[in-house]
């Protein structure tokens, strides 16, 4: 049975995904995709030599978005169908290089519909389900030591110690697969209610850390998706990184809620960080333009370009602009002064870097209040500005690149 009639655009998250190599692996093979628009999430580990790994989960990625955002059918169907056409696509591709002979990978997808999550999954990967402080997997580990854990032969402490953990029982690449195989894909279907929340990952993570101790993660950095995806990988990390590292995490929340908390961040987004540092770039042009030219001057004084100056206090502007090496205004009246010693240098750059992930983050979140609205080509713009501050950042839907 369906659930209510809520479309998968009225349905509302709060997620995010990161990748992470991890400590001791060279390159990444991991894939994530994270679409919360469309209710599309996706976690690849990829398997093989010569970087064919990440050559498999990418294309894994690429052709599942593609069937579940271009059909129309039901999600179980188009999930089926995904990963099948993924699977052949992998071993079509293997087939045809040699230098990609026997490239695999392992993959779980999850789809929301209204009230309805539909979950597609073959490997090792995970997908957990958080309701009312509760963490459950839901997905099955296919392989020798996930079977032993289902039988409860063995414990979840137990199995993160076994030296094949990492074997698997079903992968996608290894064989040609029928459209019509039913048995290939676990394919699960659950309810999602309003703050329920579900978290995929790479066995990078969960190879690391108990489901306890994500739970508490979780708990601690409620309601702030990005904090969650980044502790996580911080915490797989410090117990020694052994695997590429994935995770993506989005909760359902209220669409009243989302629609009155950024409607209140498109009104105030401007009004803080941007004014303070816009400030700065226009007090710095009216005192001798943009440091960063050959010649920078204070009063008709030239100074030396290795010298970084300190404008005075800045004033309320509004500009797009944003100086290159600009420091933050000094409080003793204004005063011009060079920064001489290394310390302050870097005492410096470490401000202004600050200053610029703020400025990133408030265009992303004017963006996802666009976005909350309906307003696509303001919340692009807005975006495109985030990522001028902050290449890093990921808003809106993207499957994120791999070698970090």
């Amino acid at each position: 049975m369906m659930g209510k009639s809520t479309s998968a655009a009225e349905t509302r998250f709060l997620a995010s995904g990161n990748t992470n190599v991890g400590r001791v692996r060279k390159s990444n093979e991991d894939v994530f995709y994270c679409d919360d628009e469309r209710g599309i999430f996706i976690v690849v580990d990829g398997m093989g030599g010569h970087n064919a790994g990440e050559v498999a989960a990418r294309i894994a990625v690429d052709t599942v978005k593609q069937v579940l955002c271009e059909s129309i059918d039901c999600a179980e169907e188009r999930l089926r169908r995904a990963i099948i056409k993924a699977n052949n696509e992998i071993y079509a591709r293997s087939e045809s290089n040699p230098d990609w002979q026997g490239m695999q990978c392992v993959l779980t997808a999850a789809v929301i519909e209204g009230d309805m999550l539909t979950i597609g999954h073959v490997g090792d990967t995970r997908l957990c389900k958080i309701r009312g402080g509760e963490i459950r997997k839901v997905t099955r580990d296919h392989s020798p030591v996930g079977i032993l854990e289902e039988l409860d032969q063995i414990s979840e402490i137990e199995a993160m110690r076994l030296p094949n953990r990492n074997e698997v029982l079903k992968s996608l690449g290894s064989e040609i697969r029928a459209e019509n195989d039913q048995g290939f894909a676990d394919i699960d279907r659950e309810e999602i209610q309003v703050g329920d929340a579900i978290l995929l990952c790479s066995d990078g993570l969960s190879d690391l850390l108990t489901s306890e101790r994500i739970r508490r993660v979780i708990e601690e950095h409620n309601g702030y998706p990005a904090a969650i995806v980044n502790s996580l990988i911080e915490a797989a990390n410090e117990e020694g990184g052994k695997d590429n590292i994935t995770v993506v995490y989005a909760q359902r929340i209220s669409n009243d809620s989302k629609k009155r908390g950024m409607a209140g961040l498109a009104d105030w987004a401007l009004a803080l960080p941007i004014g303070f540092l816009l400030g700065v770039a226009v007090v710095s042009y009216i005192r001798g333009g943009f440091i960063g030219r050959n010649e920078k001057t204070e009063g008709n004084k030239p100074l030396p370009a290795e010298v970084i100056v300190k404008p005075s206090a800045p004033a309320a502007v509004s500009s797009s602009k944003l100086p290159d090496q600009i420091s933050p205004a000094q409080q003793n009246g204004g005063e011009q002064q060079p920064l001489n010693s290394g310390e302050e240098i870097a005492t410096y750059t470490k401000t202004l870097d600050l200053q610029k992930k703020t400025i990133a983050q408030t265009f992303y979140l004017r963006s996802q209040a666009y976005r909350s609205r309906g307003q696509r080509e303001q919340a692009r713009q807005d975006c495109r500005q985030a990522k001028r501050f902050d290449p890093s950042l990921v808003c809106g839907q993207q499957s994120v690149s791999t070698n970090r």
